[in-house]
């Protein structure tokens, strides 16, 4: 029985981070279809901070962790390109002058999903890097936005999302990614453990 992929530009990506002191930082790559079947998905070794590291990165830290290196690796995995990459993470918004793909940071609005429980986030990591972040708008319940020098980024989505007439909510796939780390991370220790 042959399988059918979709094509380049067909799919959404969604790149986050999981921080934990058990095990680290590990970074998450999903690629969707537009009915928002999972096509790849691509994971990180865990990574952990040392306190030297966090002195001398300052807050530049999570941008270059999160955006520059696990970003940038997880992107060099996946097989496929995406139309547009979204992150519920500022600090990821730093991989986007490294890359020729649209990227977007998403979040639940006020009047979203307030059964989605947002992550920790640092709106400040853009300007300490001396980006600033574009006006936000919102697409159904999510508030998104870019940096300010991408900002035609958003319209790349919205026109991904009209032309495949997304249905879906677009801050749920950053939660499947989520669980699939804790999971990833569960059976590594449930491994190291016997």
């Amino acid at each position: 029985m042959s399988q059918l992929t979709p094509n380049e530009g067909s799919l959404l990506g969604f790149l986050t981070v999981v921080e934990s002191s058990e095990w680290g930082c590990t970074g998450g790559y999903l690629l969707i279809s537009g009915s928002g079947r999972p096509v790849e998905f691509h994971c990180t070794a865990p990574v952990r901070v040392t306190r030297a590291q966090e002195i001398l990165y300052g807050p530049t830290l999570r941008p270059i962790l999160f955006g520059e290196q696990m970003g940038r690796a997880l992107l060099d995995k996946a097989r496929r390109k995406p139309a547009c990459i979204c992150t519920d993470l500022a600090e990821i918004l730093a991989l986007r002058p490294m890359v020729d793909l649209p990227v977007v940071m998403v979040r639940p609005s006020a009047a979203g999903n307030a059964a989605v429980a947002p992550q920790p986030h640092d709106d400040t990591c853009p300007a300490v890097l001396g980006w600033r972040l574009g006006q936000p708008c919102l697409v159904g319940p999510a508030t998104v936005t870019a940096l300010d020098r991408f900002a035609e980024d958003v319209e790349v989505l919205r026109g991904w999302l009209a032309e495949q007439g997304w249905g879906g909510e677009l801050t749920e796939p950053f939660e499947r990614v989520r669980e699939a780390l804790h999971e990833a991370a569960r059976m590594a220790a449930a491994v190291a453990a016997r």
